[in-house]
């Protein structure tokens, strides 16, 4: 437990005892007598009885915190990549859509199926691993970035111009050397598709026309980007 923690936990504890410790004075005059037990011996004892009873509902209740915090890390987190999901990506560049016009990019990894049938499955994990890592070293904080498909990623650039993304893209596309643990590397690349969003665009269809680019770099030999027209 970190040292605010046990602050919180302290400060908590005391604010939850001053009203406990009132009560049992007001029962001490007004119920059983004033003089019926000395009011230190009141507080003293109030303070033990309740004291473990308090830090019970204070660890209750941050395990219930946490337990909801991972559960909603769970649910928009690809676990994989650590990356925002495909559900918490479209949530996320949908409200940064209502805000800003940019481009959005569609990523896919180059004869990735090549990758899981020649080195394992663990060695694409692997690859997935680094690329994400890759992509969002490139990226702005106000980026969204996503894991939205096996070895799709999908890139909202807010308030860029194409220019701006292509050479962003074009830095995707090249790539990155990928070692694998058995002393061998592999040159992953990764073909692209670009769309300008404009206002009143929404995400289905920006991600269409991004699609639509992304399957003319496939077609028109990969590891490049291409513009939806």
């Amino acid at each position: 437990m970190s040292p605010r923690s046990v602050r919180r936990a302290i400060f908590n504890l005391v604010v939850l005892l001053v009203p406990l410790n009132l009560l049992a004075i007001v029962v001490q005059f007004f119920v059983l007598g004033s003089d019926a037990i000395p009011l230190a011996d009141i507080v003293l004892l109030t303070s033990i009885v309740g004291t473990p009873f308090m830090l019970g509902g204070q660890f209750i209740g941050a395990r219930q915190v946490a337990t909801k915090d991972r559960l909603v890390e769970m649910a928009t987190t690809d676990m994989l990549t650590r990356l925002p999901n495909r559900r918490a990506f479209m949530e996320r560049a949908r409200s940064a859509l209502s805000r800003h016009k940019g481009v959005m990019l569609l990523l896919d990894a180059d004869h990735f199926k090549d990758i899981n049938d020649n080195y394992g499955h663990a060695t694409g994990d692997h690859c997935l691993q680094v690329m994400a890592d890759h992509l969002q070293g490139l990226l702005r904080s106000n980026d969204v970035i996503g894991r939205v498909g096996g070895e799709e990623f999908a890139i909202f650039l807010p308030n860029v111009t194409m220019e701006t993304a292509r050479q962003i893209g074009q830095r995707i596309s090249m790539g990155l050397l990928v070692e694998t643990g058995t002393g061998a590397s592999l040159q992953v690349t990764v073909s692209v598709g670009a769309a300008t969003v404009g206002p009143h665009m929404t995400l289905d269809e920006a991600l269409r026309d991004a699609d639509i680019a992304l399957y003319r770099a496939k077609t028109a030999g990969r590891a490049r980007i291409e513009i939806a027209a």
